[in-house]
């Protein structure tokens, strides 16, 4: 794509978080695009911010695919130890898919919480959340 990337790590080496800030003169168009390209990102395990992903559960993980193959935009993707050691939580500009809210193994909420987020996908594994937020 003929535009730059806007992936940034604004957390430490131990523990990134990393932001995606897209042109806001992107068109949707160039926003699916790019979506394109992170799902061959994330299946080649190509950059830095997919490390991240590759310690996801599988089925909040084919709910984040998912998201993205809809045309969800990836805002952050954080490994922060919040809400628990080694959890990762991913952040979406959109509201989630109505399947992705139903998928076995996550349990998905509706918060409205203006200090956090609208809604989470949540899936706990071995003792560790992992989250999808918007």
């Amino acid at each position: 794509m003929k535009n730059k990337k806007y992936w940034k790590n604004n957390g430490t080496k131990e523990n990134p978080i990393y932001d995606f800030i897209y042109p806001i003169s992107w068109s949707e168009e160039e926003i699916l695009k790019e979506n394109e390209e992170n799902i061959e990102k994330i299946k080649g395990k190509k950059c830095e911010w997919v490390k991240q992903l590759e310690n996801m559960p599988k089925n909040i993980m084919s709910a984040a695919i998912s998201e993205i193959k809809n045309g969800n935009v990836l805002k952050s993707i954080s490994n922060n130890n919040w809400p628990n050691n080694g959890s990762i939580v991913v952040s979406f500009r959109d509201k989630f898919h109505e399947e992705n809210k139903k998928l076995n193994g996550v349990q998905w909420r509706e918060l409205n919480d203006p200090h956090y987020c609208k809604e989470e996908i949540a899936e706990i594994f071995n003792k560790t959340e992992y989250l999808l937020i918007h």
